[in-house]
């Protein structure tokens, strides 16, 4: 078993670049370089995709393409950066930060200029003031804007002859997660990009959830604000991430940390567990980041569980399966605070629960989970939960009808797991397994190893 999936390192050297690409970006990269090469003056590009899809990882993919072929690059994460007062000051010092130190005439100018520019926003106070304000407030603060402008014009000037003096490329500048940035802070780096740093020469490529951005956009100027028609005045060009090949991506993951040949058996239970983690995974309501992270845990879990121990398998992919769909049924699941029948009910909503193969597997493990982490013994009918009381009461009427087989099916399979706890062997498990992953969990905050250290039966 291999517990670290392979990183999305990015290869410097050009042969090596893609190595690691499971998403198959070469293409749209190559289409986007030969796009921004041949555009003429500049140029604001909106990289679009849903949380998770894997813009990061293509803006990097991206950004060192284009060094490959000696275009001049700057990386700037913006939600690393929200706390900055302005955010043409943060800007302004990552691309002084990243220019070559060999081009030191070219550049000196602007750097020079670029910092009175910053001080003067922070000194003067000056940002979103309209001109209008301005005069109401006298002579002063006219002057201070007079200044202010002609900075500006002398910035963009010296910036223009930087990017020109780099080279025949243009300068390009990669700004990620500015959908996760302070709604304010967020529309103030649009705002600075287009109007202070947009001088030919110079391409800025924003990674952007143009959903999220219109929320972000709504929380400043209003829901009945046109969100969206405010962004396309700052996109020259918005240019959607094409999905990948999500079969190809999760069979790559499970390949990389080698879970294929970990779930290569003929047993009944390991092959339900893979079917399942398959099914679950294929979801589109699950994102390529979290088809990501839940390999990455789940290697990490059954790394440690006897590889002849299927229900062990199986309790683990139950239980990162609850844990990714909904995080406050699994936290109640930790306390045995959430009865079988609340439990499905709630996880029965979303669309990547119902669409698993053996539905009636599924209800049976919750039930079994539920029942297990409550210490009432699924055996023990008169303190059974209420999905199960419901499902008991009904094999009692005998009938051909689909509920009454699923309801058998279901009552079966919970009995035989409740004989190997009453002949001393574990049971359905669940306990162990999650106690496994909370191990390796990242985010662990000692309630699990709380809650199991200590008996509620003493």
């Amino acid at each position: 078993m291999r517990i670290r999936p392979v990183e999305v390192a990015i290869p410097s050297t050009p042969s090596e670049l893609f190595q690691n690409d499971l998403l198959d970006r070469k293409e749209p990269i190559e289409v986007l370089t030969a796009a921004i090469s041949s555009i003429e003056g500049p140029c604001v590009v909106a990289v679009d995709a849903e949380w998770g899809a894997g813009k990061t990882t293509f803006l990097r993919l991206w950004a060192q393409y284009l060094r490959n072929k000696k275009y001049q690059v700057v990386e700037y994460n913006a939600w690393k950066t929200d706390f900055a007062n302005h955010p043409f000051a943060a800007l302004f010092h990552e691309m002084t930060s990243a220019l070559p130190s060999n081009k030191e005439q070219v550049i000196e100018e602007f750097k020079n200029i670029g910092k009175d520019l910053a001080r003067s926003f922070v000194e003067h106070h000056l940002g979103r003031v309209g001109l209008d304000q301005i005069m109401k407030c006298g002579p002063r603060p006219l002057e201070e804007y007079r200044q202010t402008k002609d900075l500006l014009t002398k910035f963009r000037t010296a910036l223009q002859n930087t990017a020109s003096g780099l080279g025949d490329n243009p300068l390009v500048v990669f700004i990620d997660e500015l959908d996760r940035c302070r709604p304010l802070y967020a529309i103030e780096l649009l705002e600075v990009a287009k109007h202070l740093f947009s001088v030919d020469g110079v391409v800025f490529v924003f990674g952007v959830n143009q959903e999220q951005l219109k929320h972000s956009v709504s929380v400043v100027y209003g829901t009945d604000f046109d969100s969206a028609d405010y962004l396309r005045r700052f996109f020259d060009w918005e240019f959607v991430l094409p999905a990948s090949d999500r079969k190809v991506f999760i069979d790559r993951q499970l390949s990389n940390t080698r879970l294929n040949a970990y779930f290569a058996s003929k047993n009944d239970q390991v092959l339900c567990a893979n079917a399942w983690l398959r099914s679950y995974l294929s979801s589109h309501d699950i994102s390529i980041r979290t088809v990501a992270q839940f390999v990455h845990r789940a290697g990490l879990a059954l790394a440690t569980l006897p590889s002849d121990m299927g229900r062990f398998q199986w309790a683990t992919v139950v239980a990162l399966i609850i844990k990714t769909t909904d995080p406050g049924v699994y936290r109640r699941l930790l306390t045995g605070t959430i009865s079988d029948d609340d439990a499905y009910q709630r996880l029965s909503v979303h669309s990547s629960i119902t669409a698993l193969p053996h539905p009636r597997r599924f209800e049976a493990a919750i039930i079994m989970a539920c029942h297990e982490m409550a210490d009432t013994g699924p055996g023990d009918e008169s303190i059974e939960q209420p999905l199960l009381q419901k499902h008991r009461k009904r094999c009692e009427t005998v009938d051909a009808s689909k509920e009454y087989r699923a309801a058998k099916g279901i009552c079966k399979l919970v009995d035989a797991f409740n004989r190997l706890t009453q002949a001393g062997e574990e049971g359905f498990s669940f306990r162990h397994a999650i106690r496994r992953i909370e191990m390796t969990s990242a985010e662990h905050s000692g309630l699990l190893q709380r809650q199991l250290a200590e008996s509620r039966n003493p």
